[in-house]
């Protein structure tokens, strides 16, 4: 089992598996082909946001693991953007103090946007 198959299932390029519909999204972002690259780093993304972000703790109970994919899709789009990691970390930081309405901020966001851009010079140099 790779670290994709935690959040969603078989991984992507795999008999059966689905593929993102990053279709829609291709062309605000200046590109025009779905590589595997790009599908690899949302897959991590998504994983490293259930695992280690999780700030309203969900992961470990019934809830579903795609809770954050929203959010991940929005950290690989600033990635793609060539994003900071002070950028990222604003980001998640405000999602859980305005979008999710959480009164105190993690203290997570910093750790996980490190690794967010870690993980992108690892499968999109």
């Amino acid at each position: 089992m790779s670290a994709f198959d935690a959040v969603d299932g078989p991984h992507p390029r795999g008999e059966g598996g689905p593929v993102p519909p990053f279709g829609p999204h291709l062309p605000q972002l200046g590109l025009s082909v779905q590589t595997d690259a790009m599908i690899d780093l949302l897959e991590a993304l998504k994983t490293l946001l259930w695992e280690e972000w999780d700030p309203i703790g969900v992961r470990g109970t019934d809830c579903p693991n795609d809770e954050y994919n929203g959010y991940a899709f929005e950290v690989w789009t600033m990635l793609k953007r060539n994003a900071s990691v002070g950028d990222i970390e604003e980001y998640l930081s405000s999602m859980e103090t305005g979008h999710i309405g959480l009164s105190n901020i993690s203290g997570r966001a910093g750790v996980v946007a490190k690794k967010a851009i870690a993980l992108k010079l690892k499968v999109d140099p």
